[in-house]
């Protein structure tokens, strides 16, 4: 009878822990238990140093029939014809500083050149184009002067490499942008297998933390997985999000500090708290254009970053509508990086930082950085230098109507 009775208890335990397995793998219709392999993805690696700030040759040369072209070929043909890949500015004479208007990419007769300058028939008549030519950028310049060191600016078109950049190596106060570059971390660091991203987390007491977000307003005692956390510390920029994923992460192997060397960004703007670290434009366009690459990746996880990046969001705040408190019931969209195009971005904002990083999805994508040491009521002029940058964009690389 008592042999009887052990049996039954150990199975009893037995059939306990199968149900927590069970229950932990199947809460909120979640994965099942995910065991930790090696990932073979595309690596996320830093913008090559010798991209210059010129475009490079995106005219491609051919003749009619798509015959392959050579100097030989072009004399002989009763048409020489040239494919614009891009808008170009058209000029009346060669080496003109201004243009008079510009054309949408197109087949192009050319009838005259003269190293990069080529004469090309057009409906205004013969005029003048120069394949090596590069958006001028004075009035940008001057936009950007008002402010001094206060900003920090860079913009990059994605499809051509041309970039633009105001004060790149001024140093910021990172404050919650340094959520994305963590978030970055951790979605790499599931898709190589070190961390499992259906892991449960309980939120104690001493997660507890001030500011934006809404874990603040559950239930300590509160199951979140991993992606859940992730969530959260994207959309809602959620301050105990972070600091779980933190304490959750010091026990992996690939530190923070690792990653953030691997993709080329410098390490001793990160502090203790991440959160507190510093950042500017020069090392944002690091981690940026490493989180395009992973975007635009076939991996794990990445639509999940992607969609949240997409839809940052926070409970109603007096900076983003007229006199609502924070911490209101209201949970509305933040869009610091203001666009006729879907972006994906990140905010991060403090009593002495106001910052945003983003890629633009417009015809021809551009990834753009704003950092500065102003307070909250700098939206305004955020949303001022979103719409400079994207007009700047469609003028110069999408064009002026279809």
């Amino acid at each position: 009878m008592k042999i009887r009775h052990v049996f039954m208890g150990i199975g009893l335990i037995l059939f306990l822990a199968l149900l927590v397995v069970f229950t932990h793998s199947h809460i909120n219709g979640l994965q099942p238990a995910y065991i930790p392999v090696a990932v073979d993805i595309p690596q996320t690696y830093p913008e090559p140093e010798h991209i210059a700030e010129a475009f490079t040759e995106i005219i491609d040369i051919y003749v009619p029939g798509n015959t392959p072209y050579s100097e030989d070929i072009a004399e002989e043909s009763p048409q020489n014809l040239k494919a614009i890949g891009r808008p170009m500015p058209l000029f009346a004479n060669k080496y003109d500083n201004q243009y008079l208007t510009i054309i949408p990419p197109q087949t192009v007769e050319v009838l005259d050149k003269e190293g990069d300058w080529l004469l090309i028939n057009t409906f205004i008549g013969p005029m003048w184009i120069n394949h090596a030519f590069t958006p001028p950028v004075e009035s940008l310049d001057n936009f950007f002067s008002r402010f001094g060191t206060n900003i920090g600016i860079y913009y990059k078109n994605l499809d051509t490499g041309f970039t633009y950049s105001f004060n790149p190596g001024r140093v910021f106060f990172g404050a919650s942008i340094n959520k994305i570059t963590h978030g970055f971390y951790i979605y790499i660091a599931a898709e190589r297998g070190y961390i499992d991203m259906y892991n449960i987390h309980t939120f104690r007491g001493s997660d507890f933390w001030g500011g934006s977000g809404i874990i603040r307003f559950m239930d300590v005692g509160t199951e979140l997985t991993t992606r859940e956390l992730l969530h959260h510390s994207i959309v809602h920029s959620d301050n105990i999000a972070f600091r779980m994923l933190a304490r959750y992460m010091n026990n992996v192997s690939f530190t923070y500090l690792d990653f953030i060397s691997e993709i080329g960004a410098n390490p001793r703007f990160v502090l203790d708290n991440y959160i507190m670290s510093n950042t500017s434009a020069e090392d944002g366009k690091l981690w940026l254009y490493a989180i395009h690459n992973y975007l635009e990746s076939e991996s794990r996880f990445g639509h999940y970053f992607h969609t949240d990046l997409h839809n940052t969001a926070v409970y109603s705040h007096p900076y983003f509508t007229r006199g609502q408190v924070f911490g209101g019931s209201e949970l509305i969209n933040v869009q610091f990086i203001h666009s006729d195009y879907p972006v994906a971005q990140k905010f991060g904002w403090s009593c002495s930082a106001f910052n945003v990083a983003g890629i633009v999805s417009a015809p021809s994508p551009f990834i753009l950085i704003i950092f500065s040491n102003m307070a909250g009521g700098a939206h305004k002029l955020f949303e001022e230098i979103s719409w400079l940058m994207q007009g700047f964009n469609d003028m110069y690389f999408v064009g002026l109507a279809n």
